[in-house]
């Protein structure tokens, strides 16, 4: 997919109620779990103070790739890092009283708690909209979001493939898309 098969926010709500409907397959491979032993750190400065963090550079770059190519299929996305005290702040604006998961329903939570580096992820279809803003740390937040977006129905981590049925409740948490909008 690329910029000009871009999907509109309403298009993206009814691929979303698509997918949620989906049959997602009882048997599949587990996969390997490789991990690189060592890690190289990277400094960074918080975007809104300026105080230096430091982050993983395998997980940093992983992240900067796949907002690359949401961008690239015409999608207005960008990261933002945030230091320890900058982040609670916007926690608090974002998900007030919340703690390190923020529950989506009885059964759905997701996980933001606040980090010594952070990352925020912001989202929009287009520039006419406000972003959508959510604390995404976890690097495999990114993935379902970007195989979404590229109009696939699942996506591979870890040598496992996943399916987007499954991860309907993050790709609303990234994106600020509903099914019943």
């Amino acid at each position: 997919m690329d910029k000009k098969n871009k999907l509109s926010r309403s298009e993206l709500v009814e691929r979303l109620k698509a997918i949620s409907h989906e049959e997602i397959p009882k048997e599949r491979s587990l996969g390997a779990m490789c991990y690189r032993i060592v890690f190289n750190d990277i400094s960074l400065s918080c975007d809104n103070c300026g105080t230096e963090i430091t982050e993983v550079e395998h997980g940093e770059k992983a992240v900067q790739d796949k907002v690359k190519r949401m961008s690239a299929l015409g999608y207005d996305v960008k990261v933002e890092h945030l230091c320890t005290e900058c982040c609670n702040k916007v926690k608090e604006q974002l998900y007030p009283g919340t703690d390190e998961w923020l529950e989506i329903n009885e059964e759905k939570k997701i996980y933001v708690e606040v980090h010594h580096s952070n990352r925020l992820f912001y989202f929009r279809t287009d520039s006419t909209q406000p972003y959508h803003i959510a604390l995404a740390n976890p690097i495999y937040y990114y993935d379902p979001v970007l195989a979404f977006l590229e109009g696939k129905s699942s996506y591979c981590y870890h040598g496992r493939q996943h399916f987007l049925a499954e991860e309907i409740h993050l790709l609303e948490y990234m994106t600020g898309l509903k099914i019943d909008e």
